[in-house]
């Protein structure tokens, strides 16, 4: 692939990024020594296709994501010491998006740190996040073991915004049918999913949502955040508050979070610190 297309690509991402037409999901397994494995699998929607258009690329020219394995060790190195990138393939989602997936695997949980925001598998994307935004882990072996779970605070100064995301009042107004059609186009396949599964069976946990794995029949599963905005789709309110967030169409994820903490269906852990034992 020539140079031409790759900038079209990574800037055609970055749009994606900030209007929201891309499902991350990120998976984090536990084993009961603390070690294990971080897999993430990036899909683009039809969105992608419609931005790389209006960048003047050419579809066809892109049939499969460009990958930077330099940046994907790179991004390893700013998930915390000794985590290691593994591989990454391209992949297939069941309704035919392409996507990238990528593995990690780290020593010691307790200095893995996570990113809510989701980096993009290609050049120049990827940017370290803020320490505050990033999930971070404790950790004690034993016959049970106990998993801690650091969820992201605002910082103090950040408080009161936090609380209280700011929303520019001329959202309040209405919006011509054509815009608000563009903005569900834009949420339409944003999805953002954060998962820990442990090697074991979960035998006691503060978590929100906890569940089993596959076809296995022991609860091995915690679901920190499963922010699906397509389920918003026709809440015109709530998609007007996104979009008039201070912080322009993409808020930071702790203020996505407090605006979406009480949508039925949506599933976002609401605990500053969740404990997990699991045998």
């Amino acid at each position: 692939m020539t140079s031409k297309p790759i900038k079209i690509v990574a800037a055609a991402l970055l749009a994606c990024v900030l209007s929201g037409c891309i499902e991350h999901n990120m998976l984090v397994t536990v084993k009961k020594d603390g070690s294990g494995t971080v897999t993430q699998a990036t899909f683009m929607n039809d969105a992608f296709v419609q931005q790389m258009a209006a960048l003047g690329g050419d579809a066809s020219a892109v049939a499969e994501l460009p990958m930077d394995l330099d940046a994907l060790a790179e991004q390893a190195q700013q998930m915390g010491e000794g985590v290691s990138f593994v591989k990454a393939d391209r992949i297939k989602s069941t309704d035919g998006r392409g996507g990238v997936r990528a593995v990690f695997s780290f020593k010691d949980i307790t200095k893995l740190k996570l990113a809510q925001q989701p980096a993009m598998p290609v050049p120049d994307q990827m940017q370290a996040a803020n320490d505050a935004d990033r999930i971070t882990f404790g950790f004690k072996k034993g016959d049970v073991c106990l998993l801690t779970i650091n969820m992201p605070q605002p910082e103090a100064g950040d408080a009161e915004a936090a609380a209280a995301p700011q929303v520019d009042p001329a959202m309040d107004m209405d919006l011509p049918p054509e815009q608000m059609m563009m903005m569900k186009q834009m949420f339409d396949g944003f999805r953002i999913r954060i998962i820990v599964k442990v090697d074991g069976e979960i035998v006691k946990t503060n978590a929100g949502y906890v569940d089993v794995s596959g076809g296995e029949k022991q609860k091995s599963v915690v679901t920190l955040l499963d922010m699906d905005l397509g389920k918003l789709l026709g809440d015109d309110a709530m998609l007007k508050k996104l979009a008039g967030t201070a912080q322009g169409p993409a808020p930071d994820m702790n203020e996505a979070k407090k605006l979406l903490k009480d949508v039925e269906g949506l599933k976002i852990e609401t605990e500053k610190k969740v404990t997990v034992e699991f045998k």
